[in-house]
């Protein structure tokens, strides 16, 4: 069975899976549910007539305008929940509401939302899963009180904190890049960040919390996306891949460089990864999420509907950590202390990469209350990365007769790429001061940088004269470093008169013009070279097996947002009225009474009113109430006893309360296996839910015994 996703039938699809659904349910469960709603059924019966008289009892206004008035807040959320998501299953609905509601509670919401009609469970077809759904029926009422606001709403209190994290800003990365390019030991080949490279980290970057996080993680991300490379000595910058990285939108670079965070995966996931870590930060409000809404909204991007109104998600199995465990996962030791990384964050969440990379900041914690606890709340600072790139470039770059240079932020990465080609960072704050000296000097006249290139460069930004010293000394350094040069590459001789500077396919792998048809080569492998080579027209070339110090880069695409997708909505979730539902409940209490019913029987119907079955006064009948005791509480112990027995005999499931010192309910829910007496006291064997584990458990000292039975729809 399965529900057609669109077409004009499909209303009319989805009311018949409906009623075979409920033809399909066991009889037990059949006539109970026919009981409730329509009084005692009249032999002979037909099925489907019944059916098709619960469907008109349905369809009144008035029971429609009821079923609507009773709702809670936590019946809508769940409504809204299996709405927006794609394989609505127990399993998935467990992990979506992991934090707001347990597993017990979530368990008896969607059986109260069953027996009411408004739910109903069917099998798809492929899978042979069991997805739960909306009541065709119902779906005209029940559809336009669904809003993300109900699932994703906003804290209305928090307490401020002050938080020093790095953002990912162009300034912060080019800063970072330069370490790298003056330090390449700092880190290992595979990227881990060397035990003794601690301090000159927090030396660097002194007045920035967790730094040590973010700096581990940014160099894996830049592992992943190719723009650093392991050689013999550690990590060395890929700039032909920064080149064409930095031509990004700073959206792009942040959301790819979060989405390179999670691990490695191929380049067509990675922008899926980054267009869902896009959505993530642009649904964020400007007064936060806490950290169960940030949970919510990635569950949503990654199992969500297909639809115009949504976006095209990916299914996800993976639990969401906790944020402490950002800090604590993945500690390794090695053999010698002197090499023992820092630690390798596995951020396999586009939470935890946003949040590592500092594309969600900590704004404050939630004010607890008696059903939740304090939790962070986090907003996005991607408009901000936007709106910080200055009108004006010039002045954001000043330079000192010592060499020593102050970058503000304001910058693209692009434009800072030409500048720390040649400078060494000294310290990151607010502002970056970064020093040319001799070393960053040759590194950058080993790239084909000139001393001119360099005062070119500089003049961009400043607002004064560049020191004359500095030309000095500039051509004094090239002075030295050209008096020898040491190549490693390919040599491609050509004996004949073709002129590869011109060839569109060759040039861009000339890495140097030696003398008239000698050039140095920039191949990544033989392999490579002879593809490229034929390409060319030269099919006879042998190999000489190299290494490339600074391969070509691959290409990057723009994230965007596809225009359809609905990042939020403006509907406003409905007011539950509670005054009027307790006048109703009061008004069905007295009409029970009138009706002077057995005490089962009554209590019976008066639980099915409390559980907002009852919708009408003509179903309070004495004879729609079949079966035995439901709930045990207080020094009842014989009745919690029969409960017992009777939930493992028939199969049922055993909600037990405990209440502790501060009297504070827990509930757990699983399977009664068996029932051991001892002296005044008796344990129970339970198979709890939905992990399966056994445990023994005290009946005596249960607050509340509650026998519940299966979902309605199962067969």
């Amino acid at each position: 069975m399965h529900i057609p996703k669109s077409g004009t039938d499909s209303k009319v699809q989805k009311t018949l899976l409906w009623r075979e659904t409920i033809s399909q349910m066991s009889d037990n469960n059949f006539f109970e549910l026919i009981r409730m709603y329509l009084g005692e059924i009249k032999t002979p019966f037909n099925k489907q007539k019944l059916i098709e008289s619960l469907s008109i009892f349905l369809h009144k206004p008035e029971i429609q305008n009821r079923i609507i008035s009773l709702l809670s807040k936590e019946d809508l959320q769940i409504i809204t929940a299996i709405t927006y998501l794609e394989n609505p299953t127990q399993q998935c609905l467990i992990k979506f509401f992991d934090g707001i509601f347990s597993f017990p509670v979530l368990y008896d919401k969607l059986l109260n939302l069953e027996e009411r009609l408004i739910l109903f469970q069917y099998t798809e077809q492929k899978n042979k899963y069991r997805i739960y759904a909306i009541n065709p029926v119902l779906e005209n009422i029940l559809l336009p009180l669904t809003s993300y606001d109900l699932l994703l709403s906003s804290p209305t209190q928090i307490e401020p904190v002050t938080n020093n994290s790095p953002k990912m800003t162009p300034l912060l990365l080019a800063s970072i890049l330069s370490v790298i390019e003056g330090k390449p030991n700092l880190c290992k080949q595979n990227g881990e960040v060397k035990k003794r490279s601690i301090q000159t980290i927090n030396e660097l970057f002194p007045d920035l919390e967790n730094f040590q996080v973010f700096f581990q993680t940014i160099v894996f991300a830049l592992i992943n996306l190719s723009l650093l490379l392991p050689n013999e000595q550690g990590l060395v910058p890929n700039y032909n891949q920064w080149e064409k990285f930095a031509t990004l939108c700073i959206k792009s670079q942040v959301t790819l460089l979060a989405a390179a965070a999670c691990g490695p995966c191929p380049r067509s996931e990675l922008n899926k990864k980054a267009n869902q870590i896009l959505q993530l930060l642009y649904s964020i409000p400007k007064e936060g999420f806490s950290l169960t809404a940030l949970r919510q909204k990635e569950f949503l991007i990654l199992n969500g509907k297909n639809q115009e109104s949504k976006a095209t998600f990916l299914f996800s199995n993976r639990k969401i950590s906790r944020l402490s465990q950002i800090m604590e996962a993945g500690i390794q030791k090695e053999d010698s202390e002197e090499e023992t990384s820092i630690f390798v964050p596995k951020t396999s969440t586009l939470i935890q990469g946003a949040i590592n990379l500092g594309l969600l900041q900590q704004i404050g914690v939630t004010l607890p209350d008696n059903s939740s606890e304090s939790q962070p709340v986090f907003v996005s600072i991607l408009d901000s990365l936007e709106a910080e790139v200055a009108a004006s470039q010039l002045g954001l770059v000043n330079l000192d007769a010592n060499f020593s240079v102050i970058i503000q932020p304001g910058l693209k990465l692009s434009e800072m790429l030409s500048l720390v080609k040649f400078m060494e960072l000294v310290r990151f704050d607010t502002i970056a001061t970064f020093e040319i000296n001799r070393n960053s000097c040759l590194r950058a006249f080993d790239k084909n940088i000139t001393p001119s290139s360099i005062i070119d460069s500089l003049k961009k930004y400043l607002l004064y004269p560049i020191p004359q010293n500095l030309e000095v000394y500039l051509d004094d350094w090239y002075s030295t470093f050209s008096s020898a040069i040491l190549y490693k590459g390919y040599l491609l001789h050509i004996t004949d008169s073709r002129n590869i500077e011109e060839n569109p396919i060759l040039s861009p792998y000339i890495l140097k013009v030696l003398a008239q048809g000698f050039y140095l080569m920039n191949f990544e492998d033989d392999l490579t070279a002879k593809e490229i080579l034929k390409k060319s027209g030269f099919d006879a070339i042998s190999s000489a097996k190299t290494l490339t110090n600074n391969p070509i880069g691959s290409n990057f695409v723009e994230i965007t947002l596809p225009e359809k997708i609905a990042i939020t909505e403006n509907k406003n979730p409905p007011e539950i009225n509670q005054e009027e539902q307790s006048a109703f409940f009061a008004e069905l209490e007295n009409h029970l009474k009138t009706l002077n019913l057995p005490s089962q029987q009554s209590e019976g119907l008066k639980n099915r009113i409390y559980r907002k079955i009852i919708l009408s006064p003509q179903q309070l009948r004495g004879d729609s109430v079949k079966g035995g005791l439901y709930e045990a509480s207080g020094m009842d112990f014989t009745g919690k006893i029969h409960l017992t027995e009777q939930a493992i005999s028939s199969n049922s499931l055993l909600e037990l309360t405990y209440s502790d010192a501060k009297g504070e309910r827990k509930q757990i829910l699983g399977t009664p296996l068996n029932i051991t007496k001892k002296g005044t006291d008796a344990t129970v064997a339970l198979k709890i839910q939905p992990d399966g584990t056994i445990n023994n458990f005290s009946l005596g000292q249960a607050s509340n015994v509650r026998r519940l039975r299966g979902a309605i729809f199962e067969t």
